[in-house]
């Protein structure tokens, strides 16, 4: 019961991961009245968790989600530092891939400000995590933090299955788009409450396909190229309610 509370908390829109400023091209395409109805709104989610969000940070939470648990074993016995160094080593490059792998500038900086963010929130709710390793490592290494490794990395210290952790993620990501797409549209909760609802099978078919078949970290890519042009256009709209 525990575990399911606390995942629950991570995936709450009302945990601060400052997801609410970044629609990753989703407000250019409104303001282009490319997206007007919810099936608009079902068909650009689809393609952006299948071409962009499971291919990456999906894959980033699922190898977080592996080699996390050793690492604090590890951190736990005391072990010899050498096996710490190499999934330190592995995490970073993860990290690093995920980043380059964003085609757009304000989508590579609004998942590390993201990354920021929900680093630092879970290290004050969490401090026993070890989280402040991988802080360390971004800071003194130049590497890019990252939400999916911070996700992966809690969820295996909350002893939850790789399965869930991507799962959990994939939910959390939609929730903040949807929340997004209400403050873009005159939108009820109720019909957001049907989006969601509405996304679910799609949510279980990437979770499943990730973890049953993982992309090895050097095989992440985006095959969603619209998506990622309008998020480098996203700068110049007139006006924009969001960073990203």
């Amino acid at each position: 019961m525990m575990s399911f509370l606390q995942v629950a908390q991570l995936v709450d829109s009302a945990f601060p991961t400052g997801a609410f400023s970044h629609s990753f091209g989703l407000e250019t395409y409104v303001q282009e009245e490319r997206i007007r109805t919810i099936p608009d709104f079902l068909t650009w989610m689809e393609g952006y968790i299948q071409g962009t969000v499971s291919p990456i940070e999906g894959t980033g939470v699922y190898w977080s989600a592996i080699w996390v648990p050793a690492y604090l074993q590890q951190s736990r016995q005391q072990s010899e530092k050498q096996e710490q160094d190499k999934i330190k080593s592995k995490l970073l490059d993860l990290s690093r891939r995920m980043t380059g792998t964003r085609l757009a500038r304000e989508s590579r900086e609004g998942a590390s400000k993201i990354g920021k963010r929900y680093l630092h929130t879970v290290q004050a709710v969490y401090p026993e995590t070890l989280l402040g390793d991988y802080a360390s490592w971004i800071k003194h290494e130049r590497g890019d933090a990252n939400a999916a490794i911070v996700h992966g990395w809690i969820c295996a210290f909350l002893q939850l299955t790789p399965h869930m952790a991507v799962l959990s993620f994939l939910y959390q990501t939609v929730n903040s788009m949807l929340q997004n797409l209400i403050r873009m549209w005159s939108l009820g909760q109720t019909d957001g409450q049907k989006i969601m609802t509405a996304l679910f099978p799609l949510l279980e078919r990437e979770a499943a396909a990730i973890t049953a078949e993982p992309l090895l970290p050097s095989q992440m890519y985006t095959a969603n190229v619209m998506q990622e042009i309008a998020a480098m256009r996203h700068e110049s709209l007139y006006s924009r309610l969001f960073m990203s």
